[in-house]
Parts: C-alpha cells; sequence; structure tokens
C-alpha cells in the first residue's frame, strides 16, 4: 500500500517544518482493490525512532461509510499479511 500526502496552504508549521499543523491535504491510498482518496487537516507530526515522519490526520467531508469501509479494507490488508508470515 502506498500513500501521499500534499500540504495545503494555511497553519502553523510543525517543528521540523514538513507538515504545517491544520494545513489541508489530500490522501491517496493505493490498494489492492483500487483507491481512497479524502480531504483532511494535519492533526500531528512526529519524527519515528526509524528516523520517518508520520503525519497524523483528521478526515473532513468523510461519510461514515466511506470510513467504515477504509477501515475494513485495511483490516483485511492486515489479515492477508499475517497470513503470509
Amino acid at each position: 500500500m502506498c500513500g501521499s500526502l500534499r500540504p495545503g496552504t494555511e497553519g502553523t508549521w510543525t517543528r521540523d517544518g514538513r507538515f504545517p499543523l491544520m494545513h489541508r491535504l489530500v490522501i491517496s491510498l493505493e490498494l489492492p482493490d483500487g483507491h481512497f482518496h479524502a480531504l483532511g487537516h494535519v492533526s500531528r507530526v512526529e519524527r519515528g525512532d526509524d528516523f520517518r515522519t508520520y503525519v497524523a490526520m483528521n478526515f473532513v467531508h468523510v461519510r461514515d461509510e466511506e470510513f467504515d469501509e477504509l477501515l475494513s479494507r485495511l483490516d483485511t490488508l492486515d489479515h492477508e499479511r499475517l497470513l503470509q508470515h
């Protein structure tokens, strides 16, 4: 699964200067059975122990049914990965 984040144009810059808090963004997830796209706002940014930057977002205008479907698809991926190992 791959994802991409595109920062918007408003907000306060985070410590690392990469993803401003409250900036608008589009998340695009490439899933085995299609794509998921959603609008959101950056709510948290942290540097991981692996030196990657992790971004949390709040979804904007995502219906409950769409969110539930995304969770179901991600759970299926997790289950399939567990079976492979």
